[in-house]
């Protein structure tokens, strides 16, 4: 073998914006249907802490194991990369950052995930809309 032959070298992967945007989306499917990072997990053969490493945006999801995790969630698979062209293209700028990202950023908080499911529960629309007026007065009155 000569010396000067050059190694091949496997490019390094490093997570991009998009790989981060998709796990978001996993985790945001995944709350809608009330499915754990376990159960997920068992139905696509890999660790609870492997899709903690998807939705985080650790590590990036291969081809295969996104069309299980869209098979599980009942999903098409291109709900994970609905408008990630024009969000891309969009820039860095927090003023053209889409409000679906602050709402999708606002649900998989703890808080978010909290607040859904608690208001999930309420049966009554008219309890639903009570809440939702005193919310917003809330937000008025501590934005002034």
């Amino acid at each position: 073998m000569p010396e000067n032959k050059l190694e091949e070298r496997r490019p390094t992967r490093r997570i991009i914006d998009f790989d981060i945007e998709i796990g978001r989306r996993i985790r945001i499917q995944r709350m809608l249907r009330n499915a754990t990072q376990t159960e997920l997990a068992n139905a696509i053969g890999i660790t609870f802490q492997q899709i903690q490493k998807y939705e985080n945006g650790t590590n990036r999801v291969s081809a295969g194991k996104l069309f299980q995790i869209a098979r599980f969630l009942r999903v098409p698979v291109t709900e994970f990369f609905d408008g990630l062209e024009a969000e891309n293209s969009a820039g860095s700028d927090a003023a053209a950052v889409p409000a679906y990202q602050q709402l999708l950023a606002f649900v998989t908080s703890t808080e978010g995930e909290r607040l859904y499911r608690a208001f999930a529960q309420i049966r009554k629309k008219e309890t639903q809309r009570t809440l939702l007026r005193m919310v917003e007065s809330l937000a008025e009155s501590d934005a002034s």
